[in-house]
Formats: C-alpha cells, structure tokens, sequence
C-alpha cells in the first residue's frame, strides 16, 4: 500500500454527563466514554467502512477525526496529496489536533462531510443555489456568474437539474436531498470525504441509487471515503476494508474479504449472522446476543462485549453455553435487589407459592442452566449461592458468585492482534496468551488474577 492519506492514533471522544451544577462544582462528573482509543488509517482513493450498532460511537467517531466536536485526547495525521493548495501544502504530514481554528477552516476543503439527515443538516430559509455555493463563498472559490456555473455543474454531476437550484430543501424527497447534501461536500473538491449513514433513512432502491452515485464520484475525482454505517450488506458493497466497532473500540479491521470470512471477532460474527438472505426458504444461523450493551459511562473491564460474547473463554469442564448462563445469572444479580427480578418466568401466583425446589428449578430455567452443571465442584458453588439467596441475602449471594466464576474476559484486556498484513482483531480467542495457556479461565473456587 502507499502512505496512508489520513492516520488516526489512540482517538478518545468523553462527553461530560454532568447530574447537576453541584456535581460539576465538586468535580463529580462521569464521562460518557464514545470513542476510546481508536487506530486506524485511510489510504488514498479507498473506502474505510466503520460499522457497528446504534449508539457504539460511529458517528462520533467521524466528527471528532474532522474536528466538528473536538477530540478528548489522540492524534489525527493528514497527508496532503502532491499539488493541494491546502494550508499545509508542502508538507509531509499535518497534525490536525495542533491547528488553529482558521487553520482547520482553510484545511476544510480538503476534508468534508456528508450528514445522516440531509434535511436538518440544511437550512430551510437557503435555496438549493445558496446551500451548494455557501462552500464557495466560504473560501472564495468562485463569485458571479462563476458562481453559478459552479452550482450547475455540481447539480448535474450529483444528478440533478440546475433548475433545482431555485427550490428549497422541503421541495425534495430524501434522495434528492442526500444528493444536495453531496453536492455541496463536493463544491471545494475534497480529497477525504466521511460520509455519516447517508443512505441509513433512505428506500432500498434510492440506497442503491446513492451508493452508485457515491462510487462513481469516487472513481471520477479518486476521493478517500470514511463510511459509516450500521448496515453490513451496504458496507459490504461500498468498502475496500470495513473496520467494526463496539462501544468505542475498533475489535476488527481488514479488507471487506477479511471481516466477512473467518476467522472472526465475536461480535462481527453476530452481526453477519444478522444480514437477512434474499431467499423465502432461507434459514439462517442468528447469533442472538444475551443481555444489553452495556453504558459507556461505565464500560466493563476487560474485554468489553464480554457481556453479550456467545463464546466468552469457559473454564475447563463447562460448556461454552452453560458458562454464557452463569455470567448472564452474574451480571444480573450485580443489579437486582429483589427475586422477581431474577426469576421472570414466574407467575405472580407462583412466586406467592415459592419454595426453594421451585426457585432453583425457575432461576435455572432463567439462564438456560442445566439441572445438573458438568462440573461438580461449579456444581456445588452454584447450590451455595442459590441457598443464600433464596434468603434474600442478595451481598453474601453475590460475594460467592463473583468469586466462583470468573472469565478471563472479564480481567484481561485484549490487544489487537494480526491476523495477516491486512487484518487484526482484539479478541483473546486469538491472543498468543491464550494459545499458550496463561489466560485459562481459574476454577470455579478461585478468581483470575491480573496481568
């Protein structure tokens, strides 16, 4: 590969979730952890997709490399192409952290953006003219008669009439608008364009029309394209290398070939699972994820998806679907404050007539435990709790179950680890430890010490 356009090194995005004025006087804020030490690079004329759930820090992600939102802390490395009249012109790399707010303004022609919602993303007292040429005004690309020749060219590159130029947003339909909203990233010929889930609100047929558009434009003025989206088959279409993200961290990255073909990270193993088939007789393997994600003010230590992961390290003697119950059993005992929370498969009738046989056989059933786990000794640790907390004692239950099971999940922090030249994943699944051993998960009396 050739030297990467834009590099971007231990990225943190913390918005502050202040409660009130006093928490902030006493310096008690919590920090809403969207972006956490993100790496990554974008080579000349590809596309990078970033994709991952709703509310994992995508979007964020993308505003914080442009300096839209500024970063909490990281590195964000520019290397203008030969012959670019940006501000840094001339120079190998530009950090983009380091600039002034009109030396960011200048470097803007270079970097644009394409929004998730073309509408609120337009003024609606602007016509189409004025949203197109507000880029040209803004850096003195063009005035007069100039001007106008420019937006009527950038109208039909995007396909659109250039007496569309006269109409406002409100008059277009979604497409229409995206289109709009392409035509003005391209008014200052950039040469790196994040496109935030520009298709995510749009009709199959319009995606399709938009993505074609997308790759053409790239092909036409060999752009650089950061995709965001939370779609797979569209980031399948669209990217040359697909970077998967989960609760602020980049787990996976590699050519579109790579993340779609194992081996695989967990979690984008779920989320292919999720890409529906174009077939009625189709059926698929889904790979349900247990539980919720978890908060960014307060992430899990550890791995992070080791919450949710279908294949979280079991100690030896358990079976991985046996030991997914007895996490997801410890997970919501660390919240609950009272046995209807634990048991929701009973009735109200049936917990007014609770006994211990039925409580256990319920819980159980809860976590798709078996009657009898395989381990006698994870056995007997489970009957101890289960005794304690049908008393109600909800501390001394927890105390034993955090102590009995425990995953090296839950305490190692994964680092990322390549895969081939092209491909890394941040998974102890496939971490050298584990390979040799030193991250066994303990027995089931014992916890996992730290590295």
């Amino acid at each position: 590969m050739t030297e990467p356009i834009l590099r971007v090194e231990g990225l943190k995005e913390y918005y502050e979730a202040n409660e009130g004025f006093i928490e902030s006087l006493l310096g008690q804020s919590q920090w809403v952890k969207a972006v956490d030490g993100v790496d990554f690079e974008l080579y000349p004329g590809e596309t990078l997709g970033i994709v991952g759930e709703s509310g994992c820090g995508k979007s964020s992600l993308g505003r914080s490399v442009f300096r839209l939102i500024e970063p909490t802390a990281g590195s964000i490395y520019y290397h203008p192409p030969k012959g670019s009249d940006a501000l840094a012109a001339g120079h190998d790399e530009v950090e983009l952290t380091s600039l002034s707010s009109s030396q960011m303004r200048d470097l803007r022609k270079d970097l644009q953006y394409i929004f998730q919602d073309p509408f609120s993303s337009m003024n609606p007292r602007m016509t189409v003219g004025d949203i197109i040429g507000e880029p040209l005004d803004v850096h003195n690309l063009a005035s007069g008669g100039e001007r106008k020749e420019r937006i009527y060219e950038l109208l039909n590159i995007v396909g659109l009439n250039p007496s569309h130029a006269s109409r406002f947003p409100h008059e277009f339909s979604g497409g229409q608008r995206q289109r709009i909203g392409i035509a003005r990233s391209l008014a200052v010929d950039p040469e790196i364009i994040i496109c935030d889930e520009p298709v995510s609100a749009l009709d199959v047929s319009v995606q399709a029309q938009i993505l074609n558009l997308l790759e053409d434009l790239q092909e036409e003025f060999d752009l650089s394209y950061i995709f965001i989206a939370h779609d797979l088959s569209v980031v399948e279409h669209i990217s040359d290398r697909v970077g998967v993200m989960y609760l602020g961290e980049l787990v996976e990255v590699g050519t579109t070939e790579d993340v779609f073909s194992p081996p695989y990270h967990p979690y984008a193993e779920a989320l292919l699972s999720a890409i529906p088939e174009p077939d009625p007789l189709w059926e698929g393997d889904r790979i349900l994820l247990s539980g919720t994600v978890p908060s960014p003010l307060d992430p899990p230590s550890g791995c992070k998806f080791h919450t949710r992961c279908p294949k979280v390290i079991p100690p030896e003697g358990l079976e991985q679907e046996t030991w997914r119950g007895l996490l997801d059993f410890k997970l919501r005992l660390r919240e609950a404050e009272t046995l209807e929370v634990l048991t929701t498969v009973e009735t109200e009738a049936e917990a007014a007539t609770r006994d211990r046989e039925s409580f256990e056989r319920r819980l159980r059933a809860e976590f798709g435990l078996p009657a009898q786990l395989e381990d006698g000794q994870a056995e007997r640790q489970l009957t101890e709790t289960l005794d304690v907390l049908y008393e109600e004692d909800f501390e001394a239950a927890r105390s034993t179950l955090e102590a009995a099971f425990v995953s090296p999940c839950e305490v190692h922090e994964p680092a990322d680890v390549q895969m081939s030249d092209s491909h890394r994943i941040a998974c102890l699944l496939h971490d050298e430890r584990y390979e040799r051993g030193e991250l066994e998960a303990s027995a089931p009396s014992d916890a996992v010490a730290d590295d």
